[in-house]
């Protein structure tokens, strides 16, 4: 049917968005889709603009990434780099803030 009636960018795919977690859709979306068990289609979802059925073809938990991975590690050291270069600015901008002699005059 959504090939055929859907004006979403999914239509060609008839409709299939593929795995997704609760961030990638709006609160409304999100309660109906999240609440559905496994091959289970929702009532009709009215928003301001669109209309959506929700067939739900199966659900697979949440995984935890450890700094095992690969992956996980460089966006990690590349997160404490940067807090670290942010610290190390501050100080800088602080140490010249406190050395600056500002003079306001009065017209």
């Amino acid at each position: 049917m959504a090939k055929s009636y859907s004006q979403d960018s999914k239509s060609t795919d008839g409709g299939d968005w593929g795995w997704i977690d609760k961030r990638q859709l709006n609160k409304q979306l999100s309660e109906v889709a999240f609440s559905l068990s496994a091959n289970q289609v929702s009532d009709i979802i009215e928003d301001a603009t669109n209309y959506y059925l929700i067939t739900l073809d199966a659900k697979k938990e949440g995984e935890v990434k450890t700094l095992d991975d690969p992956e996980v590690r460089e966006q990690a050291e590349k997160r404490v780099m940067q807090e670290e270069r942010k610290k190390r600015h501050d100080k800088w901008l602080e140490r010249l803030r406190s050395k600056a002699i500002i003079k306001i005059y009065d017209k």
